[in-house]
């Protein structure tokens, strides 16, 4: 009896601490913003390149990135006034915070030091960001969801396709990128809500 009574306070104690660890909240809003960014810029970029159009890429470059920061800053700081979901595990929200802030200052520093390093490496800029995502995607993936990790295939898929074809790159890489931020956004954002309604039954039960 003993031994059945230990199993149960195992098995109890293992699905508090599972709670527990999903119980986050990882601002991936985040993600749905860059993700519809990448989905238009992307083409858009590789259709200015073929036209040899230099200056629309400059503006659809440094416009995209205005937006994304823009949106991304005025979203965060509104989440930020208040906890979204009480009683979050914040330990494993920061952990998943800098995962996402490594891959991204990786892939700042590599658009700058490819294109200046390596003959031509501007055309393979949009590949070192497509693996970074997928990377990025399915690493959050281990940590927080399997849904998640799924999410960063097609990047990777994309990616390996658009070495073939360098000058598709935008064209394959922007909705498999986009997509997939858009889709683990969702999944993400869908997860909190469901929590906070739950939250918020279980303090009109008590």
């Amino acid at each position: 009896m003993d031994r059945e009574q230990a199993a149960q306070d195992l098995e109890l104690i293992s699905k508090v601490m599972d709670s527990t660890r999903r119980r986050v909240d990882p601002q991936m809003f985040h993600l749905i913003i860059w993700g519809a960014i990448v989905l238009v810029w992307y083409p858009l970029m590789a259709w200015f390149q073929q036209a040899r159009n230099g200056k629309a890429q400059v503006i659809l470059g440094v416009g995209s990135v205005a937006l994304g920061m823009v949106l991304s800053a005025w979203l965060g700081a509104r989440a930020s006034r208040r906890p979204r979901l009480p009683g979050a595990n914040t330990s494993l929200a920061r952990q998943l915070g800098r995962i996402v802030a490594i891959f991204v200052t990786t892939g700042v520093v590599l658009s700058f030091a490819i294109p200046s390093l390596a003959p031509h490496g501007e055309w393979y800029v949009a590949h070192v960001w497509g693996l970074l995502y997928a990377l990025m995607l399915m690493t959050f993936g281990t940590f927080y969801s399997r849904e998640v990790f799924w999410c960063g295939v097609p990047s990777l898929v994309a990616t390996i396709l658009a070495l073939r074809w360098p000058e598709q790159a935008g064209y394959l890489l922007g909705p498999a990128m986009g997509l997939g931020c858009i889709v683990a956004g969702v999944i993400a954002e869908r997860r909190v809500a469901r929590l906070r309604r739950e939250t918020l039954e279980a303090v009109d039960v008590a």
